[in-house]
């Protein structure tokens, strides 16, 4: 098992011997409404408690949600369909256009059991020991970025079924030692969301990120470029959420609160990413959340959002992302509601009468697959109107399969490991 700082050198202490040094350094590269230092800040404190927990446990941890969207990102596909990028700072637009993560998503699928039972007594203590190793306001355990933070929990944390909280990183003066905590600035809260397996159940190999989680280079931090869960699978998630009532938050006073976000994360996904029909079918008919939450088996044909078709609860969908649109810089880029809905209809739909072997490209939508050129790339909403297109199936066979351990749902060409 590495140190759990491991991943901070000596170059980072000597660049950064202050919080001060260090922000200024994040403010002069983070300048865009988009890409703030404010977010810059939350994004490198996240990464560096994600390796930080990685090194307390030896696991096959994945990360997931927004926070890993621009490391899903093809390296070819730069996001398209998006607005006029604000003038500034070398930060690349796929980090740009993400939406801004507030949680810290993982799951440490080792740990998984047949028995949910099992899985639930072991998973939730196991987690919380290996985050109370790295977070203590009052000792060693708690010093990250190289001394420039202390962790801490806030409250206490839940450990069933996933095990979450929320992380005080509190800027300190690194000169009064581990046993010392002298504020310096403003705390950075970091919400915590450790999924136990049975919760996120991916249908192939997890994904080495294409790009670190940071987007701004820091001096003497090793880039953090973390197993992803498989975007089919991400992206499987949330299309089949959108079907059905928010559940989890059901109980909530006014009613539940539904994933508008969802929409603008499969939106970057959609125009970032190549995904290929057979493993994307797969992963949507084997979805956890869709059988076990909404009791369905399949999407709906035509697809539709919740809240949006004849006979369901009116969910006023156009107004609530305009306001996340309005709150959240990044999401302005973004197309509108209807149009995002269209797309994400066009995807679902086509994905159906698609060969295992089709790929939907950013910018073309379901193309003839394995390898697309001019001359023979085919749109299939035409073969869908006509009734010609193929189905794939329930469960695909053969080289495409999903148990193809070469994350055979990414399509495209092979990505980077900047």
């Amino acid at each position: 098992m590495a140190p759990v700082n491991d991943h901070i050198g000596p170059e980072f202490r000597a660049a950064f011997p202050t919080w001060d040094a260090f922000t200024a350094y994040v403010a002069s590269r983070a300048t865009t409404p988009e890409y703030d230092p404010a977010r810059a800040l939350h994004q490198i404190v996240a990464a560096d408690f994600g390796q930080r927990l990685e090194a307390a446990g030896d696991h096959e941890w994945v990360l997931m949600g927004s926070l890993t969207l621009p490391g899903r990102a093809s390296t070819e596909h730069p996001p398209r369909g998006f607005g006029q990028w604000t003038p500034g700072a070398g930060v690349d637009p796929v980090y740009r256009a993400a939406r801004r993560a507030n949680d810290l998503d993982m799951s440490a699928l080792d740990l998984a059991r047949p028995d949910a039972a099992e899985e639930e007594r072991i998973y939730g203590p196991t987690i919380a020991g290996e985050i109370e190793q790295i977070t203590s306001a009052t000792d060693e355990r708690g010093i990250g970025l190289g001394g420039l933070v202390r962790y801490s929990v806030e409250g206490s944390l839940t450990t069933s079924p996933n095990v979450k909280g929320v992380v005080k990183a509190q800027p300190v003066d690194p000169r009064y030692g581990p046993n010392s905590t002298v504020p310096v600035g403003d705390p950075i809260l970091l919400t915590i969301d450790i999924k136990p397996p049975r919760k996120v159940a991916p249908t192939t190999a997890p994904l080495r990120s294409s790009r670190p989680v940071v987007a701004v280079d820091i001096p003497g931090m090793r880039p953090y470029l973390p197993l992803l869960h498989p975007t089919i699978n991400q992206l499987a998630d949330k299309v089949t959420a959108l079907v059905g009532p928010a559940v989890s938050l059901r109980h909530l006073p006014g009613g539940p609160h539904h994933r508008y976000k969802d929409l603008f994360d499969i939106t970057y996904m959609l125009n970032t990413a190549a995904i290929q029909a057979g493993p994307m079918r797969h992963a949507v008919l084997n979805n956890w959340g869709m059988s076990a939450r909404l009791g369905i088996t399949d999407l709906p044909e035509p697809y539709q959002i919740y809240g949006t078709a004849p006979g369901q609860p009116a969910i006023p969908w156009e107004e609530m992302t305009e306001q996340m649109r309005q709150k959240q810089p990044e999401l302005r880029m973004y197309p509108s509601f209807s149009e995002m809905s269209r797309q994400l209809s066009e995807f679902a739909d086509g994905l159906k009468h698609a060969r295992p072997e089709d790929v939907w490209r950013p910018g073309q939508g379901w193309t003839r697959g394995p390898v697309a050129t001019r001359d023979s790339t085919v749109n299939l909403r035409k073969a869908v109107r006509r009734g010609t297109a193929r189905g794939t199936g329930r469960r695909p066979s053969g080289p495409d399969a999903p148990r193809n351990r070469r994350n055979p749902g990414e399509g495209g060409p092979p990505r980077s490991t900047l």
